[in-house]
């Protein structure tokens, strides 16, 4: 499907609501093209996931980290993250049970990170597994008398 048929398509529904629901019209075209730009960019995405396999060993191992010479110390485990595995958890390639598989010490750094902080940071990447995301438990609390 091209792209010219898919901004056509988008054009049709777009005006089919507007008018079912009696709204302006407005700059159909416009909208138009920014679903389109948004829709591909998603695609692009997608297919960036497929394309990007995780290596089958480890760029560079959490226990053998170098010590920073501007802080005199090794990086915490979010810093390794950032900067040994940012390009598969850009794209949702790496999981925690794969961490696991290829760098024991850094999933168990990931481990206690979160005994200790409750959560990652959000630009930290790193799901359960691949399947759907796991939902987060709903703490109900109940009202004093």
């Amino acid at each position: 499907m091209n792209r010219r048929k898919i901004e056509r398509d988008i054009k049709t529904s777009i005006t089919g609501v507007c008018s079912r629901h009696r709204l302006p019209i407005g700059n159909v075209k416009a909208a138009a093209n920014t679903v389109v730009t948004v829709l591909l960019q998603e695609a692009h995405q997608t297919k960036q996931h497929h394309h990007k396999r995780l290596p089958k060993r480890p760029p560079e191992l959490y226990a053998e980290r170098p010590i920073r010479k501007e802080c005199g110390r090794r990086e915490n485990v979010v810093e390794f993250l950032r900067r040994v595995w940012k390009p598969w958890m850009d794209v949702n390639a790496l999981t925690r049970a794969d961490l696991a598989k290829l760098d024991g010490g850094a999933y168990k750094a990931v481990d206690n990170w979160l005994r200790q902080h409750g959560d990652m940071p959000r630009d930290i990447n790193l799901p359960f597994s691949r399947g759907r995301p796991r939902k987060r438990r709903v703490q109900y609390h109940s009202q004093p008398p």
